[in-house]
């Protein structure tokens, strides 16, 4: 969890260093030469990575606590940019009453520092986790750090980093991302950053968020570091065609970015546990 997460959260402290660790981050993309079958490292020889196939009939249904967001539902300001992976938000360490997450099983407090979003060419893909084997249209990823720890931090322990996804479904008025429309439009061009005021991070949550898979994961990008703990919200919000359009028309750094997912890794010897709505 973008720039796209590596050198997003390395800057996200490092703000000096965020053009040296942008260029390397450019070495790696979704297609070709330089596409997922050619990312270094643990992204080949892991045990814990991300994204997986959630498979509803061999989850473990368990009590865990309720996931709690504070200030979600405070305004604030951001950052949009296309960093030529995604769509990435930053910002939210400057809010005056910064937005982050704590119970739901995680190990304390986690800040959010980015949000940002997955898509296909088509509408039956998209999603970078998968349900039953099949896509949603997109995903979107609240990435969290664990409070105390600072950007390097984070990426060097099994639970450093807190990473929430939602589902968005093809259908209904789009209201979820409406807020960012016209970012979006405007975000195109490679490197394009604009400033969106008065978030409203609620808008983006569905109406339940007491139902949630879990599972201890990696980033699904270079380096693709085993430091995530992944909560994936059940009930899916929903996109219009047009926003997914609009997505599908910003650039890389030499073409369009008509997708920017990771393939489904092995779940080896991991659990998926689910939370339901009613314990």
């Amino acid at each position: 969890m973008h720039a796209l997460l590596f050198a997003f959260l390395l800057g996200f402290l490092k703000r000096a260093d965020a053009s040296s660790a942008e260029r390397s981050d450019h070495a790696w993309g979704y297609d070709g030469a330089n596409g997922p079958d050619s990312w270094p490292a643990i992204c080949h020889t892991g045990r814990r990575q991300s994204p997986i196939d959630i498979n509803p009939a061999r989850v473990a249904v368990v009590n865990l606590p309720q996931l709690n967001f504070i200030n979600y539902d405070r305004m604030g300001n951001i950052l949009l940019t296309n960093n030529g992976h995604t769509v990435t938000t930053t910002g939210y360490d400057r809010w005056p009453n910064p937005p982050y997450i704590f119970g739901g099983g995680l190990d304390g407090k986690y800040n959010l520092v980015g949000l940002h979003f997955h898509w296909g060419d088509y509408d039956y893909q998209g999603s970078e986790h998968t349900f039953d084997s099949l896509h949603y249209p997109l995903e979107a990823h609240f990435v969290h750090q664990k409070d105390g720890l600072n950007a390097n931090q984070s990426l060097l322990v099994s639970n450093g980093m807190a990473v929430v996804s939602i589902f968005f479904k093809m259908g209904g008025d789009g209201n979820a991302l409406r807020q960012f429309e016209e970012a979006f439009r405007s975000s195109d061009p490679y490197e394009s950053a604009l400033n969106v005021s008065n978030i409203l991070l609620t808008e983006i949550l569905p109406a339940n968020t007491l139902s949630f898979y879990r599972y201890d994961g990696s980033l699904t990008t270079p380096g693709c570091n085993e430091a995530v703990v992944w909560t994936i919200l059940a009930e899916p919000m929903s996109v219009s065609e047009q926003q997914l359009n609009e997505l599908r028309e910003h650039f890389s750094s030499s073409e369009r970015l008509l997708h920017n997912t990771r393939p489904t890794q092995p779940l080896n010897e991991r659990r998926v546990l689910f939370r339901p709505s009613m314990i």
